[in-house]
């Protein structure tokens, strides 16, 4: 396979076309994932928290719904470092011809699990911190850090230099990486929109309350499953695009992810 050139111009279309490409070919397996780390989580969460309101008022710690919102808590805490690790180590090994097993994904995730979830907690507090600052402090911080996760799965550097690292690839490609944040956004928005009005058609309304269990532990965690999916698959496609076109990095060159 040919290495692409120093230097090739950065493609949003390109970025676009490989996740939903390489999406649609392990749609079953990052499906799984994203559903056990991300929405199975959100749905013990939003069944409890709803229960809790409903039974005893929203500060009560009485009966199981309790421990099923805890339960969620734990779960999403841990999940999504797994979620994200699976899918992107899954997705870059499809970029490189190469298929990944299930097993070998959630591997890798475990691997990296405590450098993913360092990366997620800072870059987190930092675009937080400063978006109360000003709003568009946080967005650039967003895109500044916006391949960390992938260079940690991929380049094994620790929480840190992740972050250090996706700030130089993202370097003279900020305003085409918030291109493709904007698109990826809208994607999530207009799944919501259908999501949201399927489950519109479902009995009871608004303000009922069998119209908030479903909202809460089924259409919510259906819509965070598939923005994980697109999330997780989108932020590696970035990765690599922005690897080919800074660096000349092939898939000989990014297939370090199975060292």
């Amino acid at each position: 396979m040919a290495t692409a050139v120093v230097g090739e111009q950065f493609n949003i279309g390109r970025v676009i076309q490989r996740t939903f490409t390489t999406l649609g070919r392990n749609f079953a397996m990052f499906a799984l994932v994203a559903a056990a780390f991300v929405g199975l989580p959100g749905a013990l969460f939003g069944y409890g928290s709803t229960q809790l309101k409903q039974s005893h008022g929203p500060g009560s710690f009485e009966g199981g719904a309790f421990w099923m919102v805890l339960a969620g808590m734990a779960v999403a805490l841990v999940g999504s470092g797994l979620s994200q690790g699976a899918i992107i180590h899954a997705a870059i090994s499809d970029f490189n011809g190469r298929r990944s097993s299930l097993g070998e994904s959630l591997r890798v995730a475990l691997r990296n699990w405590v450098p993913l979830f360092l990366i997620a907690l800072l870059s987190g507090l930092g675009v937080v911190l400063a978006s109360v600052l000003l709003i568009v402090p946080g967005v650039m911080l967003a895109v500044v850090w916006a391949v960390a996760l992938p260079v940690q799965v991929v380049e094994h550097t620790g929480a840190g230099r992740a972050l250090n690292r996706s700030a130089d690839l993202t370097r003279g490609r900020r305003w085409s990486v918030f291109g493709v944040f904007a698109i990826f956004l809208l994607a999530a928005l207009i799944i919501q929109l259908i999501v949201v009005a399927v489950s519109a058609t479902l009995p009871g309304g608004v303000g009922e309350p069998t119209a908030q269990m479903v909202t809460e532990a089924v259409v919510n965690p259906v819509i965070s499953t598939l923005a994980a999916l697109i999330g997780h698959t989108g932020v590696a496609s970035l990765y690599h695009e922005l690897r080919v076109s800074k660096e000349g990095a092939g898939v000989d060159v990014v297939a370090s992810v199975f060292d």
